[in-house]
């Protein structure tokens, strides 16, 4: 697939997600009572749905929960959201990622919140995700600051993460 078509691909699942995830900003959960609702959302965005889960998917599954619940916890809640993004290199196909948005301070601006990837990675904010995240090497489509649209369209960014991390490669290569 080329990287045109790709983008078409992109937006039309970010539409999609958008559709099924922009009714509301966060996700509430009772910390005492409701933690086993979450690890079961984590577990079907993180390995999609199975009656059985690898020892080794439980641990990521425990730890992204963990995670979930030391950024997330207010109170006597746990607030979330979860989103996706899209993902090409050179002539794949593409993949989507889970990113699990969390509240930070009040939650009264949602683009103020910590986000958690699919491998424990915790970023301090959505800019803190867009330069730091792994994703070295790929264009990415996300939705616009972290958040589905709660209008019709989905509003999408596009960034061109292919030349990222080979300067940084090459200082390597020459310094040491």
């Amino acid at each position: 697939m080329d990287l045109v078509k790709w983008k078409e691909n992109a937006k039309v699942s970010q539409q999609n997600f958008s559709n099924l995830l922009n009714d509301r900003v966060w996700e509430q959960y009772d910390s005492k009572n409701e933690k086993n609702l979450i690890w079961n959302k984590i577990a079907f965005v993180i390995c999609g749905c199975k009656e059985v889960y690898a020892d080794e998917e439980k641990k990521i599954i425990d730890e992204l929960l963990e995670k979930c619940v030391k950024y997330g916890k207010k109170g006597d809640y746990i607030y979330i959201a979860f989103l996706f993004v899209c993902a090409y290199k050179n002539s794949d196909e593409g993949i989507q990622i889970p990113l699990i948005r969390v509240m930070k301070d009040d939650g009264k601006q949602s683009v103020d919140s910590y986000f958690i990837d699919h491998f424990g990675r915790v970023y301090f904010d959505w800019s803190n995700f867009l330069e730091e995240n792994v994703l070295d090497g790929w264009w990415i489509c996300v939705p616009k600051n972290g958040l589905y649209s709660v209008t019709e369209e989905v509003e999408i960014e596009f960034y061109n993460q292919t030349d990222k991390g080979k300067i940084l490669k090459e200082v390597d290569k020459h310094c040491f």
